[in-house]
C-alpha cells in the first residue's frame, strides 16, 4: 500500500519544491 502512494507523495513534493524554487526566483526577479 504504501509503496502505492510513494509516488504521487513524492509527486506532490516535487511540485511543491518548484513552486518555492518560482517563488525564490521572483524575489530575486523584484529586488533588481
Amino acid at each position: 500500500m504504501l509503496v502505492k502512494h510513494l509516488p504521487k507523495l513524492w509527486k506532490i513534493h516535487n511540485s511543491s519544491v518548484i513552486l518555492d524554487n518560482t517563488k525564490k526566483q521572483d524575489r530575486v526577479r523584484y529586488r533588481r
